[in-house]
């Protein structure tokens, strides 16, 4: 599509539609921000504790992406949306916020002997 004019329309629904020569332009949509979801955890019974800490991690992330900015054909112009108490950006969050999740969910082993009791991991 170099040197052609894209139109883009918007809906009063929300939806967006691409237009190019006078046909419409399949697309998709990139999430930058994906989650880890509990049923991931379950599913990697070995890689359950990363994952869960990876859960705590993201929960401290600003997720105003979920929102989006109103569109112009709702009557509301695009604007910042409050930003969630305690929430940073992606790149604000660091190495000790990573230590203390790691903290809070402590590693656990399952016993030799009996494979239903799960016992603190020591070293």
């Amino acid at each position: 599509m170099i040197h052609r004019y894209i139109e883009v329309a918007e809906y009063p629904d929300s939806a967006i539609e691409l237009w190019a020569d006078g046909t419409s332009l399949p697309y998709t949509t990139h999430y930058r921000y994906p989650d880890v979801d509990q049923a991931a955890i379950v599913e990697n019974k070995r890689l359950g504790h990363v994952l869960g800490i990876a859960q705590k991690v993201q929960a401290l992330r600003d997720n105003r992406h979920y929102e989006g900015p109103s569109r112009t054909m709702s009557g509301v112009p695009p604007g910042p949306q409050p930003v969630a108490p305690g929430a940073r950006r992606q790149r604000q969050i660091n190495r000790l916020d990573l230590e203390r999740a790691m903290r809070q969910s402590p590693l656990v082993t399952v016993s030799d002997d009996d494979p239903t009791q799960v016992v603190p991991h020591v070293e």
